[in-house]
């Protein structure tokens, strides 16, 4: 028994979206930096933790 019976014309678009390995790196890369820089930024504007301040209900 096949999984598919039917005999449809294959998609022209079915390969539109493979992309080779140098691209796929630079896109790796690209993403990679951009939420490393973010991060950093982010790590910089911490200035600790508030919920210290203020203890909790529950830890009293």
């Amino acid at each position: 028994m096949s999984w598919h019976p039917h005999n449809d014309e294959e998609d022209p678009s079915a390969n539109d979206c493979n992309y080779n390995f140098p691209q796929v790196l630079f896109a790796f890369v690209l993403g990679f930096t951009c939420m490393f820089v973010l991060a950093v930024d982010e790590i910089q504007d911490f200035k600790g933790c508030p919920l210290n301040e203020k203890p909790l209900k529950w830890r009293d």
